[in-house]
């Protein structure tokens, strides 16, 4: 890859002032174009690449509730009459020594599963849908309904614009 696509550049203009854009382009842009997400091999995809460190240092230290609140910004300007949907996925898994797997209770199947339980938020409307969160259970230790009860106040705070109605 010699560059970043022209949409990621526009869009990362808004959140220039958040962190180093250069590391953030080159990691979005190495990660649409590779099956392989270790940080040596997508460091490598660049023609001009720098030591893998830069890169891990910039994915450490990624101001996680700034990017929020920037997001959120950017859907109070597009998106009208919309609705956050929130959902837990569980994608299953072979390995027993990956990092974030155990044994979950998948309610589609009825019974335990090994894999990962994330717990994630959307804000639909008619302008389409904007991922909002995405959060691994077994990384916070929190259950999926308290992980669901902090996106939704986190969210209120930010001021995103959906609206409220009951199941």
């Amino acid at each position: 890859m010699v560059n970043t696509p022209d949409i990621l550049s526009e869009l990362l203009a808004e959140f220039r002032p958040l962190f180093n854009r250069k590391q953030f382009s080159r990691y979005i842009s190495s990660s649409w174009v590779s099956t392989t997400r270790s940080v040596e091999h997508l460091n490598r995809i660049f023609m001009e690449h720098t030591n893998q460190s830069n890169l891990n240092r910039f994915l450490r230290n990624i101001p996680v509730m700034e990017i929020f609140r920037k997001s959120v910004d950017l859907m109070n300007r597009y998106a009208s009459d919309s609705l956050m949907v929130i959902d837990d996925t569980i994608p299953e898994r072979n390995g027993r020594h990956i990092e974030g797997a155990s044994w979950v209770f998948d309610h589609t199947q009825g019974k335990s599963v090994w894999g990962m339980q994330y717990v994630t938020s959307v804000i639909s409307g008619r302008e389409g849908i904007f991922p909002l969160n995405l959060d691994l259970k077994a990384k916070n230790g929190l259950s999926k309904i308290a992980m669901q009860m902090t996106v939704i106040k986190r969210s209120i705070t930010a001021g995103p614009p959906f609206q409220h109605r009951g199941i």
